[in-house]
């Protein structure tokens, strides 16, 4: 394969063939007209990928120049070809619900409690991938357990 130029080294990407995600979710009624629903889900790890910004002093003596255009530094994207490392663990997440109706003659009013991800996951969502004294580190986690609570009104 002839191969004119640095963005087309991994142009043909082969992604793992079984990476499975499983969601589930279901609601049961309970006992004095409450309900409880829940939701899970088990989504495989974000894929790993790197990129290199090489200096100037460290490219120039194996090209025997300097850089063109006066350029400082160089990016060399994809040092690691895409779809073949995925970060260990991916996101599980456990999200619930518990509601009770009241009914005031045609009025109904639903009370809600929501708990997001009740598991406390901390699942990395996004990371560094310029190669470095941060690379790898997480720049965006999943939000940490929260609780809601609500009243929906129908009339």
């Amino acid at each position: 394969m002839l191969i004119d130029s640095p963005q087309r080294v991994f142009c043909d990407v082969h992604p793992p063939f079984f990476r499975p995600e499983y969601k589930i979710s279901g609601s049961a009624r309970l006992p004095y007209s409450l309900q409880l629903s829940g939701v899970y889900q088990q989504i495989p790890g974000i894929p790993i990928s790197t990129s290199y910004t090489a200096t100037n002093a460290e490219v120039s003596p194996t090209l025997g120049r300097p850089l063109s255009g006066n350029a400082s530094t160089v990016t060399i994207p994809n040092v690691i070809a895409p779809s073949t490392f995925y970060e260990p663990n991916g996101l599980k997440q456990v999200d619930i619900r518990l509601s009770h109706t009241f009914k005031f003659g045609r009025t109904r009013l639903q009370a809600l409690f929501d708990m997001y991800n009740a598991l406390n996951s901390t699942a990395i969502l996004a990371e560094t991938t310029a190669y470095g004294a941060n690379y790898r580190k997480p720049t965006a986690v999943l939000d940490p357990r929260l609780f809601k609570f609500g009243l929906q009104m129908n009339f």
